[in-house]
């Protein structure tokens, strides 16, 4: 067991003899061994995945074989498709369930694969000459099919899929919590709201006072570079793509504040809650620095005048940002506040109970809707542009009339209860005594 743990950074009970550093472990020898084991295991295969990435084309962290990009990018909202159980919470289809594990492992879907689209045209709005004639190519791991510019409405959908869970789960554990609330940064002169916020939640950080906090969700697809940002400088830390585009969040509203400002001092307004970065680099060239000479406007001074927004981002594989991990652990030490007499065991279970529950909603809620994204766009696969926006105009990826099993996503928040939950709020032992 000793030769298992060789070159492990971290030391346990096996780095010395017997009578050594295992000596002084008071309790679950067994427990520490094996723990001891598997994290010489996790290091070995992280090294190994980081031995692939050394050539090709893709990379949302660094360019290389797909297979450590999964490994490397996925973290605890990624492997939620295997821990969480296919009822109608979390259901997924058969072509989605198996094409978001397949990505889970990095390797190519198998609906893409079984209906040969890899190496067909895919349509693309952004692309202009001959790229724009030729469009972009299906790989078969459908990357190409998610960086595709359609007017398909596909990404929105998504976004607000989100969006809505997030707040769902928010107002499930009793904070204040408002959906694209379109009066907070209402301008005077504009009918239209210059800013509208994905989310807005009254709560309170650790032991820091309660504030309202802006949170804005977005969405990242695998690319080997992002307007605004290059995933490559972030390959060898947690989540850290998806960091760095939800460190832009706050750029971005100062930049729409201020140009909200100008635009209403010009005396044409404009709506510029339309306007994602992700799309088009609009708000790049907008001065965000801070000079003696600058005057904040009205808008601006709104939106400084509250604590920093927070970018809420989702990854190709499920995984998100470190603040969708913070924002977790908020929620869950509130449900085990409110919720967790219940439970019967002690509050560091508790909060670990209603960290996996969140996680599980919110894991299942990205791969779900990366998936139907997938799905809205494969029909298009093969069209030309002109063809494509002709299926598209044609409701060719019209929504259905009737919601399939697990579509009504604030449903999916149901699985953080339990089935007695509507009966009077006590302690279980006191429910099952009465």
């Amino acid at each position: 067991m000793q030769e298992e743990v060789v070159g492990c950074s971290k030391q346990g009970p096996l780095s010395e003899p017997i009578t050594g550093m295992a000596a002084t472990i008071k309790g679950h020898l067994q427990r520490e061994i094996t723990k001891h084991i598997e994290l010489a295991a996790v290091e070995r295969l992280r090294e190994e995945m980081k031995g692939l990435m050394t050539e090709g084309a893709w990379g949302q962290i660094k360019p290389g074989d797909l297979r450590a990009n999964a490994f490397l990018s996925c973290d605890g909202l990624s492997n939620q498709i295997l821990t969480s159980l296919p009822n109608k919470h979390y259901f997924l289809s058969s072509t989605d369930f198996a094409d978001a594990f397949a990505r889970y492992l990095g390797c190519a879907l198998p609906s893409i694969k079984l209906e040969g689209l890899e190496g067909k045209p895919m349509p693309c709005t952004t692309l202009s000459g001959a790229e724009g004639r030729r469009g972009r190519v299906c790989d078969a791991h459908g990357h190409e099919m998610e960086l595709a510019k359609l007017p398909d409405n596909s990404v929105h959908a998504e976004s607000t899929m989100l969006e809505k869970t997030v707040h769902g789960t928010l107002k499930h554990a009793g904070f204040d919590a408002r959906w694209q609330d379109k009066l907070m940064f209402k301008g005077t002169t504009s009918e239209r709201p210059a800013l509208v916020p994905d989310v807005t939640c009254r709560l309170a950080y650790g032991d820091g006072p309660k504030l309202e906090y802006i949170y804005d969700v977005k969405t990242s697809r695998v690319s080997a570079s992002t307007i605004g940002y290059s995933t490559r400088a972030s390959y060898n830390k947690p989540h850290g793509a998806m960091d760095a585009r939800a460190a832009m969040v706050p750029r971005e509203y100062l930049a729409k504040a201020r140009q909200a400002d100008r635009d209403a001092a010009a005396g044409a307004p404009m709506n510029n809650s339309d306007r994602d970065m992700e799309d088009e680099d609009f708000y790049l060239g907008v001065d965000t620095t801070t000079t003696p000479a600058h005057r904040p406007g009205p808008m601006e001074t709104k939106l400084r005048a509250r604590p920093e927004p927070i970018g809420l981002c989702f990854g190709a594989y499920g995984e998100a940002s470190q603040s969708v991990h913070n924002l977790i652990k908020v929620v869950a030490e509130e449900l085990a506040e409110v919720r967790g007499e219940e439970l019967g065991v002690d509050k560091e279970r508790q909060v670990g109970v209603f960290i996996q529950r969140v996680r599980c909603a919110w894991g299942m809620a990205a791969i779900r809707a990366r998936a139907r994204s997938r799905a809205v766009r494969r029909p298009l696969v093969g069209c030309s542009r002109l063809q494509a926006q002709g299926l598209i105009a044609g409701s060719c990826v019209a929504p259905k009339a009737r919601r399939a099993q697990g579509e009504a996503h604030l449903e999916l928040l149901d699985a953080i209860t339990w089935a007695d939950d509507s009966g009077p709020r006590m302690a279980r032992d006191a429910r099952y005594e009465t």
